[in-house]
């Protein structure tokens, strides 16, 4: 018998080292990109599977606390708590079968994943901590390309330089921040347009989630809003997001979203 139980031990233990290698290697822009993409088909699952929905998301919240939380909860900790309480906002419209607050929170999420990324980015540049930046950066969004214009790379390139010591700390520093907030720049006004224009046709749904997604990407803007304009200018500039991403789930929008954002 105890022969027997050791052998059926060491297959258990054996059988648990797949799930925990694999979860090892995986990259913050997967887990990342899991989360994001899995709170998609939750939204569209909610209405009709509401019980599998909630299933997707304890699935979305572990994969966040297996992978992304155990760094994010000690580097970016505002970040960590933004998205648990998006997690929990998800899960109350889940229930209640609120598809704009689904949205919302979703967009919550996303952005908070972001922000966390992107400080941990810069503090483990600013601790010359390079393969920890090359292991974060991927958790990003990158400016939409055109026919005129292609995403720039510029921090992917300072970073893969700091690492092989060509480009200094401090330069690799400043080329991704310049990159990471002129990106996100561009995203806000992005969300902002698309918010107006979800607003004009009546989309509800579309406007929570722009909404969220604007005050989501001003939340990462925020340290050089205030460096350019001062702390009063930044208290106006939240309110005003807070308000806006909060009309959106119980009142008709402003024809002119975007007018109570003034770019820096």
């Amino acid at each position: 018998m105890g022969r027997r139980y050791s052998i059926l031990l060491a297959i258990a233990l054996c059988l648990l080292i797949p799930a925990r290698s694999y979860a090892s290697r995986v990259s913050p822009a997967q887990a990342g990109e899991s989360i994001r993409s899995t709170l998609v088909q939750i939204q569209l699952a909610a209405s009709s599977d509401p019980a599998g929905a909630r299933s997707q998301l304890q699935a979305a919240e572990a994969t966040y606390r297996d992978t992304l939380a155990p760094t994010l909860s000690q580097t970016a900790p505002d970040a960590d708590s933004h998205v648990q309480s998006g997690f929990a906002a998800a899960a109350r419209a889940i229930d209640a079968g609120d598809q704009p607050a689904l949205a919302d929170a979703r967009s919550h999420i996303w952005t908070s994943l972001l922000l966390g990324s992107y400080t941990v980015v810069e503090q483990a540049l600013k601790a010359g901590d390079s393969a920890t930046a090359q292991t974060w950066l991927p958790l990003r969004e990158f400016r939409r390309a055109t026919r005129f214009s292609r995403p720039d790379a510029d921090a992917t390139r300072a970073v893969e330089g700091f690492v092989d010591g060509t480009t200094s700390q401090q330069d690799a520093l400043l080329a991704t921040r310049a990159e990471m907030l002129d990106t996100y720049q561009a995203r806000l006004t992005e969300a902002l347009s698309s918010l107006s224009s979800a607003s004009d046709k009546g989309y509800l749904v579309r406007r929570a989630e722009f909404a969220a997604l604007a005050d989501g990407y001003f939340t990462i803007l925020a340290p050089a809003y205030t460096a350019q304009n001062g702390a009063p200018a930044l208290g106006r500039a939240q309110a005003a997001f807070a308000d806006l991403r909060a009309a959106a789930l119980v009142a008709p929008r402003s024809r002119n979203p975007s007018a109570l954002y003034k770019a820096p």
